[in-house]
């Protein structure tokens, strides 16, 4: 892999002029590479935003710290900028303002500004991340892309994506997470993108919003920064279209444009046929009258759909997407949209389907859909370890209307697996799984899980696990992937995705 580095936009005077603030050694600024928050993950020629109690809401992301510069200094970060009223003192250059979170803020806008780079908002309470995923693999055959290729989507991440907008870049893609109307707003301000894209109109913080209706509108409201002559996609969804088209109108009269498999639509599913050998989708669409057919190494049932919609956006964004389609033959997901891998067993391999990061009652559907269609191989078992479902803090009281119980027992008992596992609280599953025909053990946590599955498997098994970050399953997953490695018996070898070719410091920060 080659990495070339190129400074960040903004000279050290330029900094010092747009937060007001004042170089401890102005004449020795070295070269900065990049913009960033957290010590712990610093990079050689990095510039460290600092937080502090005083001017961030939240207590817990102080950096402004002795501890912090040093690790900052240790990992080669060449300045950062702290609190005038700091007395902090280090061998990197420190760049002194009245406040970090506005210095932060003015180098955002300033880099925006100056940066020549289109820039896409993707919002949205499902799909994200995988949405930004695709189109940051896909565009990059075609230009130089920046963009987080993690899931960082609240203030942290959206800042620092921004101001590591380089010289070169042609394409900024952006993730935003939108809890509240008033975030929506602020937070699409911070981008002004020329293109607003919203996925998927789901369940997801549903708590948080209190209603349907208020959850529709603060996606719409991140059409609220778009630059002059900017429009909006989003997927013409019979359940929410017309309620999401109303809702973005009420904030701007921008263009409304929409994927989806009606004739109408800019981008339009014309079909899709499953390849179960080959774990993808041969898919036919059509984007603004042009055909493209093309082959999808995505399981899910939505993945068809998800993937004209990138393609719309990047034909929206002045790319070709025929071209960028064939970038999809060797596109790999992040790990929140699911991914299938080998892992050796004591006389073969088996087969994970890894949706151990995300699970929501949205998707659900589309994950048992899938379930159902995945088969092992010849003489191997169908297994699947769930997760908590029915979290009333996430979608509020009434989490059992959205996905009643019946519903769920019936998706599973549909999709064929010959055993199952449970995690987390074992009366939330007693509640539907009572009578059930279907074998089934509960652990209370994933670790417990690790060594009876791993003692278990068996060639040819195909095992299915859903669950979620936040009650980390997974360390099961990852156990699993341990042990494969140690085992005397592996016949493959177990490796992560390897973004190999050129890229840039930056691209992908």
């Amino acid at each position: 892999m080659v990495i070339i580095d190129d400074p960040i936009i903004l000279s050290s005077d330029e900094l010092a002029a747009v937060t007001g603030g004042v170089w401890t050694n102005p004449r020795l600024v070295p070269v900065i590479l990049r913009v960033a928050m957290n010590p712990l993950t610093a990079c050689p020629g990095d510039l460290l935003i600092t937080t502090n109690r005083e001017q961030w809401k939240l207590k817990r992301l102080e950096t402004e710290t002795p501890d912090a510069l040093n690790t900052l200094l240790q990992k080669g970060g060449v300045a950062a900028v702290v609190r005038r009223t700091s007395s902090l003192d280090c061998s990197v250059n420190l760049l002194r303002v009245d406040d970090t979170y506005q210095a932060l803020l003015a180098i955002v806008a300033a880099v925006r500004d100056k940066a020549s780079a289109r820039r896409v908002l993707v919002t949205g309470t499902d799909g994200k991340t995988g949405f930004k995923m695709q189109l940051h693999h896909l565009a990059s055959g075609q230009v130089s892309v920046n963009a987080r290729l993690d899931s960082n989507n609240m203030d942290r991440g959206i800042c620092t994506t921004l101001a590591n907008t380089k010289r070169h870049h042609a394409l900024s893609i952006v993730e935003v997470a939108v809890s509240r109307k008033r975030l929506g707003i602020s937070r699409s301000q911070w981008v002004r993108p020329d293109l607003c894209v919203i996925t998927e109109i789901g369940y997801e913080h549903l708590a948080t919003h209190g209603s349907m209706d208020k959850l529709i509108a603060a996606k719409a409201s991140v059409v609220s920064g778009l630059v002059d002559g900017g429009c909006c996609l989003i997927k013409s969804d019979p359940r929410y279209f017309e309620q999401l088209r109303q809702a973005i109108l009420s904030y701007r009269n921008v263009p409304i444009l929409s994927f989806g498999e009606g004739v109408k639509d800019l981008g339009r599913l014309v079909g899709a046929e499953f390849d179960a050998a080959r774990y993808g989708w041969q898919v036919q669409a059509e984007i603004d009258g042009r055909s493209l057919d093309y082959f999808l190494p995505l399981v899910e049932r939505h993945a068809p759909l998800s993937s004209v919609g990138a393609l719309t956006a990047l034909h929206l964004a002045g790319l070709d997407a025929v071209q960028a389609a064939e970038r999809f033959a060797d596109f790999k997901p992040y790990a929140t949209s699911g991914r299938i891998y080998p892992l050796p067993a004591r006389d073969g391999v088996y087969i994970v389907y890894d949706q151990s990061r995300h699970i929501s009652l949205f998707g659900l559907d589309d994950f048992f859909y899938t379930a159902a269609r995945l088969a092992p191989k010849p003489g191997g078992r169908k297994l699947l370890v769930l997760g908590h479902v029915y979290d009333e803090r996430e979608y509020g009281p009434l989490v059992r209307e959205l996905l009643p119980p019946t519903r769920l027992r019936s998706l599973i008992e549909a999709s064929g697996i010959d055993m199952l596992y449970t995690v987390g609280e074992r009366e939330e599953f007693e509640a539907f799984l009572a009578g059930t025909n279907i074998p089934w053990q509960h652990f209370s946590h994933p670790q417990a899980l690790i060594e009876p599955l791993h003692n278990g498997l068996c060639a040819n098994d195909l095992l299915l696990v859903k669950g979620d970050q936040n009650e980390k399953m997974f360390v099961l997953t990852e156990g699993l992937r341990e042990r494969a490695k140690q085992s005397p018996n592996k016949t493959i070898t177990v490796r992560d995705r390897d973004n190999g070719g050129k890229t840039r410091r930056g691209d992908g920060i």
